[in-house]
């Protein structure tokens, strides 16, 4: 069987040195931390559908009851951080959206918590984590004027 969403590896070689690299900073994250270097894995949860329980109000001699309904309440997208060196969820965000400006300003909110640090993400190859609003802010952080 293949799930569709598996991009086909095209360089093996590439491909591994790419989750040795990851493999070792994962490993290096107490020791990068120590550094000042802030290690983040970051990702989305989109589509969590936001609900609220039918309650009816309790009544004199009746207590409340929860409906087995339920009131729709459309769908938002988590956006979470593991700092790896500690273990913690750090700054999570919900959107009503997953666009690229929502991801910029997840980023830029998480990088003003560590001031004076650096910080690395490790993200997936999400479009919205490869974009030029992303890559012009990283540009500005590290005074890149390219």
């Amino acid at each position: 069987m293949e799930y569709w969403l598996i991009e086909e590896i095209k360089n093996p070689e590439e491909y591994n040195k790419a989750i040795e690299k990851i493999c070792w900073l994962y490993a290096i994250a107490k020791e990068l931390k120590e550094m000042g270097i802030t290690l983040i894995s970051t990702d989305e949860k989109t589509s969590i559908q936001a609900l609220e329980r039918k309650i009816l109000p309790m009544k004199k001699g009746y207590s409340e009851k929860q409906d087995s309904e339920y009131i729709r309440h459309g769908t938002c997208c988590l956006i979470a951080n593991l700092e790896i060196a500690t273990g913690k969820i750090i700054n999570p965000s919900l959107t009503q959206t997953r666009t690229e400006l929502d991801f910029l300003e997840h980023i830029s909110e998480t990088v003003k918590i560590f001031p004076g640090e650096k910080c690395i993400f490790v993200t997936d190859n999400l479009n919205t984590h490869l974009s030029e609003s992303l890559v012009r802010y990283v540009a500005e952080l590290e005074n890149i004027d390219e």
